[in-house]
């Protein structure tokens, strides 16, 4: 090989020193040196980029200057363009996420931003958030279109629903006119009277006269029971 492990190239013949040992010149000799000199050639870079290197390059300390941009996922970068591409990153984590850099939040917390604008866990837990799962529109106008109610849970008493509708109900016994707890906007109320015992052969209860306000039971034999009203 005409190049050393140091890159050092050597020759094969020397010409004076064949001549000062009468060696004539003969075509092998000239061919093994003119081979040397192509192998040499060979083991070189052309300038030109047109042979690819055969083994690592060790630049001994050196730099290697004047490299163009980097373009391909394979190709070298020169350094201002590491410069450049270091210079559009933080040097260290700013802005929200600063508070989570050094600890670990909350296990199965929600995550919010603080009144600093950090992130920070939230009071509600991950199980919590989950129930929203499937929420196609605003929760509260959908609890907004729920049908309230207002509530007497006395033994005469009533359940008023935002939509109008009323229910009354209590006890009766014996014959006679009984006033709602809750009033009628009409008098379309239904009432419906259950005796709680039977008592002879008189089963004709019935009901009369229902207005806004009452209505007028009669309960043969006195038994008593409890009526229900349904209305708006």
């Amino acid at each position: 090989m005409p190049f050393d492990s140091n890159g050092v190239f050597s020759r094969v013949m020397n010409w004076t020193s064949d001549q000062q040992n009468g060696i004539a010149i003969e075509c092998g000799r000239h061919d093994a040196e003119d081979d040397n000199f192509a192998q040499g050639f060979n083991d070189c870079f052309c300038r030109d980029g047109r042979a690819a290197a055969t083994g690592d390059f060790n630049l001994g300390n050196y730099k290697l200057k004047n490299v163009a941009d980097g373009t391909a996922t394979t190709d070298a970068i020169n350094k201002g363009q590491l410069d450049t591409g270091l210079s559009a990153k933080q040097a260290t984590i700013t802005g929200a996420a600063s508070s989570i850099t050094s600890s670990n939040l909350t296990a199965s917390k929600a995550v919010v931003s603080n009144a600093s604008g950090k992130i920070e866990a939230a009071t509600a837990t991950a199980a919590e958030v989950n129930f929203l799962s499937g929420v196609t529109s605003a929760i509260q106008t959908q609890l907004n279109g729920k049908i309230e109610a207002t509530i007497s849970k006395a033994a005469k008493g009533y359940c008023q629903f935002s939509n109008g509708l009323i229910i009354n109900w209590g006890t009766a016994t014996g014959s006679g006119t009984i006033t709602f707890a809750k009033e009628y906007t009409t008098t379309n109320a239904v009432v419906m009277f259950q005796r709680s015992s039977a008592d002879g052969t008189n089963d004709n209860d019935a009901v009369y006269s229902i207005t806004k306000t009452s209505f007028y039971l009669r309960n043969f034999g006195e038994a008593g029971g409890r009526w229900l009203a349904v209305g708006y």
